[in-house]
Protein backbone atom coordinates (compact mmCIF):
# COMPACT_ATOMS: atom_id res chain seq x y z
CA UNK A 1 0.00 0.00 0.00
CA UNK A 2 1.40 3.42 -0.91
CA UNK A 3 2.50 5.77 1.87
CA UNK A 4 1.33 8.79 -0.13
CA UNK A 5 -2.39 8.04 -0.18
CA UNK A 6 -4.76 10.87 0.69
CA UNK A 7 -6.86 10.97 3.83
CA UNK A 8 -10.14 10.31 1.94
CA UNK A 9 -8.56 7.30 0.18
CA UNK A 10 -7.32 5.89 3.48
CA UNK A 11 -10.71 6.44 5.15
CA UNK A 12 -12.38 4.63 2.23
CA UNK A 13 -9.92 1.74 2.54
CA UNK A 14 -10.53 1.51 6.29
CA UNK A 15 -14.31 1.43 5.70
CA UNK A 16 -13.82 -1.38 3.15
CA UNK A 17 -11.76 -3.37 5.66
CA UNK A 18 -14.38 -2.90 8.37
CA UNK A 19 -17.16 -4.05 6.03
CA UNK A 20 -15.15 -7.12 5.03
CA UNK A 21 -14.79 -8.29 8.65
CA UNK A 22 -18.23 -7.25 9.91
CA UNK A 23 -19.62 -10.82 9.75
CA UNK A 24 -16.69 -12.53 11.45
CA UNK A 25 -17.28 -13.87 14.96
CA UNK A 26 -15.04 -14.46 18.00
CA UNK A 27 -11.84 -12.85 16.79
CA UNK A 28 -8.99 -11.07 18.43
CA UNK A 29 -7.23 -8.23 16.66
CA UNK A 30 -4.04 -9.20 14.90
CA UNK A 31 -2.43 -12.31 13.51
CA UNK A 32 -0.65 -15.23 15.13
CA UNK A 33 2.82 -15.68 13.67
CA UNK A 34 5.25 -18.52 14.39
CA UNK A 35 8.75 -17.06 14.71
CA UNK A 36 11.77 -19.34 14.30
CA UNK A 37 15.23 -18.02 15.12
CA UNK A 38 18.86 -18.92 15.70
CA UNK A 39 20.31 -17.87 19.06
CA UNK A 40 23.84 -17.30 17.80
CA UNK A 41 25.64 -19.51 20.36
CA UNK A 42 28.32 -21.47 18.47
CA UNK A 43 27.77 -24.72 20.43
CA UNK A 44 23.97 -24.74 20.05
CA UNK A 45 22.15 -27.15 17.72
CA UNK A 46 20.74 -24.18 15.79
CA UNK A 47 24.25 -23.33 14.57
CA UNK A 48 24.31 -26.48 12.39
CA UNK A 49 23.60 -25.74 8.70
CA UNK A 50 20.49 -27.95 8.33
CA UNK A 51 19.01 -27.33 11.79
CA UNK A 52 15.57 -25.66 11.77
CA UNK A 53 16.48 -23.36 14.69
CA UNK A 54 14.51 -22.57 17.83
CA UNK A 55 10.76 -22.26 17.81
CA UNK A 56 8.31 -21.66 16.51
CA UNK A 57 7.53 -19.10 19.19
CA UNK A 58 3.99 -17.85 18.66
CA UNK A 59 3.50 -14.09 18.57
CA UNK A 60 0.33 -12.07 18.29
CA UNK A 61 0.68 -9.07 15.98
CA UNK A 62 -1.84 -6.25 15.73
CA UNK A 63 -2.78 -4.95 12.28
CA UNK A 64 -3.64 -1.27 12.61
CA UNK A 65 -1.61 0.15 9.73
CA UNK A 66 -4.49 1.90 7.94
CA UNK A 67 -5.89 3.49 11.12
CA UNK A 68 -2.42 4.69 12.15
CA UNK A 69 -1.96 6.39 8.78
CA UNK A 70 -5.43 7.98 8.98
CA UNK A 71 -4.56 9.42 12.40
CA UNK A 72 -1.25 10.81 11.12
CA UNK A 73 -2.96 12.57 8.18
CA UNK A 74 -6.11 13.82 9.93
CA UNK A 75 -5.76 17.41 11.11
CA UNK A 76 -5.85 17.89 14.86
CA UNK A 77 -8.95 19.81 15.93
CA UNK A 78 -9.15 21.99 19.00
CA UNK A 79 -11.84 20.43 21.21
CA UNK A 80 -11.26 22.46 24.39
CA UNK A 81 -13.93 24.91 25.50
CA UNK A 82 -12.87 28.45 26.49
CA UNK A 83 -13.32 27.45 30.16
CA UNK A 84 -11.04 24.44 29.76
CA UNK A 85 -8.39 26.60 28.13
CA UNK A 86 -8.38 28.92 31.17
CA UNK A 87 -7.68 26.12 33.67
CA UNK A 88 -4.26 26.39 35.28
CA UNK A 89 -1.83 23.77 34.12
CA UNK A 90 -0.13 21.41 36.55
CA UNK A 91 3.36 22.41 37.50
CA UNK A 92 6.06 20.01 36.41
CA UNK A 93 8.76 21.86 38.33
CA UNK A 94 10.28 20.80 41.63
CA UNK A 95 8.48 21.57 44.85
CA UNK A 96 10.05 24.09 47.25
CA UNK A 97 9.00 21.96 50.24
CA UNK A 98 11.90 20.14 51.87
Amino acid sequence: MSCTQSLPALETRRAELLRSIADLKDMRPGSIVGAVFRCGKPGCHCALPDDPGHGPHLRLTHLVEVSERVCRLRPVTDTLSPEEKKRPKRSVGRSDAK
